[in-house]
């Protein structure tokens, strides 16, 4: 170019906009060195319990007293939290500055330590994360107390096409025209990029040190506010994510949630990091972001299946769009996590989404829009997303206000669903019964609804479709034995099991593991 540096663009021509994507990252992984494949890294491990976040339920109240009562709430109803989230509030701020790597006192009067002792020993939770920003916190680092990082004051600097005349406010932010970072904008924040990697290392060493397990980093796109001068945005994304990677990796395992980063800067950066929120933020209060919270989860996590583990947010299961949400994390594929108040749980709805010791059985990829659904819902129709399990696939369907009649959904919207035949479940209508990849099953949906249809092939005149108290029933089989006249199921905890034979057609059985006699019309059960 005239500027004498480097610029790329990558095409492809392909058929299969899945096989299409797979290959797309492979070839610019081999191009460009820059970033690695999910195949290549470690897989975060809390993903696979159920967790919470304290953000929506009480703000910047984190507190020892109101995460003991969480937990608490969980044990009363027996189930375990696997992990927990202290959001925003747990840390010592000074005019919107971090002021210590330590928790707050006030709030934390026996230490952040002994609460986290408390939650692990006497509730049984995995993993307990601290949020933060890229730079610490909203305004970064006090410059007056980490006086050994050379921190930089300078003002937040946001592009203009980030400035909140630009922004849609129904789409914006929970806490109003306000929010970050139109308040700190040209505000001086306390920024450190000489000694970044020093900053996290020390930072998650502390962490540590009060038994924190993992971290979730917020705002981390915001970097491009300070990128000129310093090498430009690209350069500053990928110095973050090196000193990130290299603490988390280093102190926690690789425990981290990296948060409001999607942008091709990080993408085509991100190094060890899997785990990553795919959206904007989950607004409970903005009616109109629902829908569009599901289907942006959904485009994004087709887009970066190759590289990342798509986070769809917290969720509020207590709401009235709290079964939306909950359908839609069951097939996301990613962490599943609630943030209500304890009072306002549904412990109901939760326990369709996990066992009772806190386990989530995922979908083995991020969900992604079935291709009628790549480039626009077609009108009148709810969004569609395909996903699949150990045991079978998934077609999940979500309501939108148009949709104003009843819709026929083709099994074959499931990619790479092969030819033959298959007992099918849904979480509104139970057993609907056995149909080729060819036919089509009904949906009558509004703007609230959702429905999961649990696709499964009969093999050996047998299909096992899981445990059909959860929402996603057949990720929660884990084992499946079928010999010449009987099938042995293994579930993931004792509740109802559905099984298809052709003998016996469907039926459904209580108990973690059966043993269905396919010939005559027997069973045996235990628990």
């Amino acid at each position: 170019t005239p500027l004498g540096k480097f610029r790329y663009m990558y095409a492809l021509d392909c058929t299969d906009p899945y096989a299409g994507i797979e290959l797309a990252y492979r070839e610019m992984r081999a191009a460009l060195g820059t970033f690695l494949l999910k195949e290549e890294k470690k897989s975060s491990s809390f993903i696979d319990h159920f967790g919470y976040c304290t953000y929506n339920a009480f703000g910047s109240d984190v507190t020892h007293d109101n995460i003991l009562a969480v937990e608490k709430s969980f044990c009363e109803q027996d189930i375990k939290l696997g992990f927990l989230i202290a959001d925003e509030g747990w840390m010592i701020g000074k005019d919107g500055k971090l002021a210590s790597f330590y928790a707050n006192p006030e709030k934390f009067p026996y230490g952040l330590g002994k609460t986290v002792e408390i939650c692990k020993q006497e509730y049984g939770l995995k993993k307990f994360f601290c949020w933060h920003t890229y730079s610490g916190y909203w305004k970064g680092l006090d410059s007056e107390v980490f006086t050994q990082y050379a921190i930089v004051n300078e003002p937040f600097g946001i592009p203009d096409r980030l400035r909140s005349d630009s922004v849609d406010q129904a789409f914006s932010a929970t806490a109003g025209d306000d929010f970050y970072p139109m308040n700190i904008a040209d505000q001086e924040s306390g920024i450190c990029y000489k000694n970044v990697s020093s900053v996290y290392r020390d930072f998650y060493l502390a962490l540590k040190e009060q038994k924190v397990d993992g971290t979730k980093i917020d705002a981390m796109t915001w970097s491009e506010a300070f990128a000129e001068g310093r090498g430009g945005r690209v350069n500053v994304m990928k110095k973050l994510l090196r000193a990130i990677e290299s603490a988390s990796d280093e102190v926690f395992d690789g425990e981290h949630i990296n948060c409001s980063s999607c942008s091709n800067d990080f993408f085509m950066n991100i190094g060890t990091g899997t785990v990553t929120r795919t959206s904007c933020d989950y607004m409970p209060d903005k009616p109109l972001t629902h829908g569009a919270h599901v289907q942006d989860n959904a485009f994004v996590g087709f887009w970066v299946q190759p590289i990342v583990t798509a986070d769809w947010d917290m969720f509020e299961s207590g709401s009235e769009w709290g079964e939306y949400h909950a359908a839609a994390r069951s097939v996301s594929g990613g962490p599943v996590y609630c943030t209500d108040r304890p009072e306002k749980i549904d412990y109901a709805l939760i326990r369709k989404l996990c066992t009772k010791e806190g386990k989530v059985f995922r979908c083995e990829e991020n969900a992604k829009p079935t291709e009628n659904c790549l480039f626009g819902t077609p009108v009148g129709e709810p969004f569609r997303i395909f996903n699949r399990t150990k045991h079978g696939d998934v077609l999940a369907a979500f309501g939108t206000a148009e949709c104003k009649r009843e819709t026929q959904l083709a099994l074959s919207e499931i990619n790479g669903l092969e030819k033959g035949t298959y007992a099918v479940y849904s979480s509104r209508k139970g057993f609907i019964g056995i149909m080729t990849e060819s036919d089509c099953v009904g949906c009558d949906l509004k703007a609230r609804d959702a429905e999961i249809f649990t696709v499964v092939k009969v093999q050996d005149g047998c299909a096992v479709l899981g445990m059909v108290e959860k929402l996603n029933p057949s990720a929660y089989i884990k084992e499946v034995s079928v010999l010449e006249n009987s099938v042995c199921v293994m579930a993931a905890e004792v509740g109802k099991i559905g099984v298809y034979t052709e003998e016996n057609g469907y039926r459904e059985y209580f108990g973690d593991h059966i043993f269905v006699t396919k010939q005559a019309k027997e069973e045996k059960e235990c628990s």
